[in-house]
């Protein structure tokens, strides 16, 4: 392999990994993600062998601010009776999140390396 092609790969791969994770993005995607705590069981039902859970479950930004209570239903193959409230526990993403993160690592990219050659003086001079 030539080495212009390495370099060429070395440089993508050390230009993703600057924009992948930079602070933009990690914000966006903390602002819409949302952790769902089950609250109460509703209704337990018998289908087709698999045990239906109908419960409630209070939403919570990731800061821990309430935003809200969702009804949810889920399908358990193989379980006879109603499971855990901690097994019900879950965390998801709203989706508006997902369509900001183009622009999220866009700016990323801007200001990652930014963040990288004014990291030094920032950490000797203080905050």
């Amino acid at each position: 392999m030539p080495a212009c092609c390495r370099r060429v790969r070395v440089v993508a791969a050390v230009a993703l990994a600057l924009t992948v994770s930079g602070c933009v993005t990690g914000h966006v995607l903390q602002a819409g993600r949302r952790r769902e705590y089950a609250r109460e069981v509703v209704r337990v039902t018998q289908e087709g062998g698999d045990t239906v859970v109908a419960y409630t479950a209070d939403v919570v930004t990731d800061d821990g601010v309430p935003c809200g209570v969702v009804e949810r239903t889920v399908r358990l193959s193989g379980i006879q009776e109603a499971p855990p409230l901690r097994l019900l526990t879950r965390t998801r993403t709203e989706p508006w999140a997902y369509a900001l993160v183009p622009v999220a690592l866009a700016a990323d990219a801007v200001v990652t390396p930014t963040l990288i050659l004014m990291s030094p003086a920032i950490l000797v001079v203080g905050d």
